[in-house]
């Protein structure tokens, strides 16, 4: 008995030297690195030129682990006033971070200067951390600034029937004014232009249509009383008009030089309106030998108007002078024989502002910056 219990003793002891031993000779455990923070832009935005302040997150996958800074580059179009906060150093903002925050912020706050100045594009890059974060892969945003006086100004229109198609752009100084039109014509051969205005203390002067060809405006108080078209430097037309109670438009005359260079009447446009101001009635006449020495060769009509404002100069009988506020239902012509009447039906966007009209065959689309 005395012998099991030695030997039963002796392994015990074997065992304990043993396991001793295996415990002496185990590798020290690195502690588990921690993973930095990734740092990322949220999605693209637009922001309107009169918004007061702007945050802008900076998102985290995760709280940070210690304080640090970031650093974000900005690049700002020239002659555009924008402040930030933290303000920018060289392009630079460097926006703080504590311990344990869950995301990072910094202001924008646009210079509303009441011009206009065109919607610009404002980019912001992630360009370097401190310590315990990193750039994720959303590192660069942009930001349209959305200028107010311009927003939900006429931008553009197309309208294509058949195998032809007319369309305009409108591009506006900085008071509002139109600046210049670009348009294109395939009807079906592609032709391009633009026709750019000129003014002079606030009022239309001049419209230069291509390198050679412009028209020019002269004003009676606050009317314009007559322009002309010069080519090459030659004056090839002039018109006159005259106008109703209302001020509106109610006759323009227009005259070309005959053989001897002297002006002459080659057509007589009446202008009818409806009580609220929107263009009833075009009269066409031409010189005759008849008792009142003219005669009718054209009407059109435009009726069944909406009480949908029109925002595009269509339909101007002098540029700038508005002729239709409200959108036609129809339009009627009565000319060479033959009598054509046109329905129109209109989508709206959520602001109520045309985006498609329809007609027979055409089609017709606008935009809005």
């Amino acid at each position: 008995m005395k012998t099991y219990s030695s030997l039963f003793l002796s392994f015990f002891v074997f065992l304990i030297v043993a396991c001793s031993s295996d415990d002496d000779n185990l590798t020290p455990q690195k502690p588990t690195p921690v993973s930095n923070v990734i740092v990322e832009f949220d999605n693209d935005f637009r922001l309107f030129e009169s918004t007061e302040n702007t945050e802008v997150k900076l998102k985290f996958n995760k709280a940070a682990i210690e304080d640090g800074i970031i650093e974000i580059g900005i690049s700002i179009p020239e002659n555009l006033i924008f402040f930030t906060i933290p303000s920018a150093s060289n392009g630079v903002i460097r926006v703080p971070v504590n311990k344990g925050d869950s995301h990072a912020t910094f202001n924008l706050i646009p210079d509303n200067d009441n011009i206009i100045k065109g919607m610009r594009d404002i980019s912001f890059t992630l360009k370097s951390t401190s310590s315990g974060f990193e750039i994720g892969e959303k590192d660069h945003l942009e930001v349209e600034l959305i200028d107010d006086e311009l927003y939900g100004k006429p931008k553009s229109f197309e309208t294509t029937a058949g195998n032809w198609k007319v369309s305009k752009t409108y591009t506006y100084a900085a008071d509002g004014k139109i600046q210049k039109i670009d348009w294109k014509k395939e009807t079906p051969n592609l032709s391009t232009g633009t026709d750019t205005y000129y003014y002079l203390n606030g009022k239309l002067a001049r419209i230069n249509y291509s390198e050679n060809l412009d028209e020019y405006f002269y004003w009676n108080d606050d009317k314009i009383s007559s322009s002309e078209m010069v080519k090459n430097g030659e004056k090839t037309s002039l018109s006159t008009y005259e106008y109703n109670p209302e001020g509106s438009i109610a006759s323009q005359t227009l005259y070309h030089p005959d053989e001897t260079g002297m002006l002459k009447v080659s057509f007589v446009f009446a202008y009818i309106y409806f009580s609220d101001g929107n263009l009833n009635k075009q009269i066409t006449f031409i010189p005759d030998t008849s008792f009142d020495g003219y005669a009718v060769i054209s009407q059109r009509t435009h009726d069944n108007y909406s009480e949908k404002l029109n925002r595009f100069p269509v339909n101007e009988i002098v540029p700038t002078i508005i002729t239709q506020k409200n959108l036609p239902g129809s339009y009627r012509i009565e000319e060479n024989g033959t009598d054509l009447i046109y329905s129109f039906s209109y989508e709206f966007d959520s602001d109520n502002r045309a985006i498609k009209r329809s007609t027979s065959n055409e089609i017709t689309t606008y935009s809005y910056y």
